[in-house]
C-alpha cells in the first residue's frame, strides 16, 4: 500500500485538505494504472488522491486510515486472486 504526500523522504504527511476537495483512494493491481490516474487527478484543483492500493487487504488499511469520499476499485480486485 502506498499512502500518498508531498514529502521528499516519503513519510507519511495527514495534511488536512481544503473544504470541498474530494479525497479518493485508487485501488488497482496495476501499478501503471495507479500512477497515471493519479496524474490526471492531480490536474484538477478539488480532486486529491490521498492513498493507493494494490490489494483487497491494503485498500481495507487504506480506508480505515484515510477518511476518504470516492474509492476507485479495479473490479477483478472483488473476485479475489486468479485460480
Amino acid at each position: 500500500m502506498e499512502f500518498l504526500d508531498d514529502s521528499a523522504d516519503g513519510d507519511t504527511l495527514d495534511i488536512p485538505v481544503k473544504p470541498g476537495t474530494v479525497r479518493i483512494i485508487v485501488a488497482d493491481s496495476q501499478a501503471i494504472y495507479r500512477v497515471g490516474i493519479r496524474k490526471v487527478f492531480a490536474l484538477e484543483d478539488d480532486l486529491r488522491v490521498v492513498a493507493q492500493a494494490d490489494s483487497i487487504d491494503n485498500l481495507r488499511l487504506a480506508v480505515e486510515r484515510f477518511p476518504t469520499d470516492i474509492v476507485l476499485l479495479e473490479g477483478s480486485m472483488l473476485a479475489g486472486p486468479p485460480t
